[in-house]
């Protein structure tokens, strides 16, 4: 009778109810405009991920303004005073307005990554061109998680 009591007590005390919340769980939203400034190439990509990710048949109809800075900056420096380490730094604030509802909130986001000069100018441009292009698709990716949550919580 004490095994019997004690499985039950394990059953019941073990089964509390939590489950995972998935991207999938979080409000939809269909992009209604989207406006940007800054750094052409990033906002375009942006731009383009968060229409992407958008819903068709949606009811959240929203306004999107993206600002966009990208900051290249020198890292570190050999005793030759030449450049051996860049920072690049992205940096998207989106202010997000509900179409439907009149109400707006601000996002804020930034990634950032180093990278190494090398010996050819050509490899260290196309080097730079692989972080951007990956910082971009980081970003993106934050910018429609916070979307999506704050579209939810309200």
């Amino acid at each position: 009778m004490k095994r019997f009591v004690l499985l039950l007590l394990i059953i019941f005390l073990s089964n509390c109810g939590f489950t995972v919340v998935t991207k999938d769980d979080f409000g939809d939203f269909k992009v209604k405009e989207v406006l940007t400034t800054g750094d052409s190439r990033v906002a375009f990509n942006l731009r383009k991920k968060i229409i992407n990710n958008s819903s068709e048949y949606s009811k959240n109809l929203i306004k999107v303004n993206l600002q966009v800075k990208k900051i290249k900056e020198i890292k570190e420096k050999n005793i030759q005073n030449e450049i051996t380490k860049y920072t690049i730094k992205l940096s998207a604030s989106a202010k997000i307005e509900e179409t439907n509802k009149i109400t707006s909130f601000d996002i804020t986001k930034s990634v950032s990554a180093d990278y190494n000069v090398e010996d050819q100018f050509v490899k260290t441009r196309n080097k730079e061109r692989k972080i951007i292009k990956s910082l971009t698709n980081n970003l993106s990716d934050q910018l429609i998680n916070a979307i999506k949550s704050q579209l939810n919580a309200n």
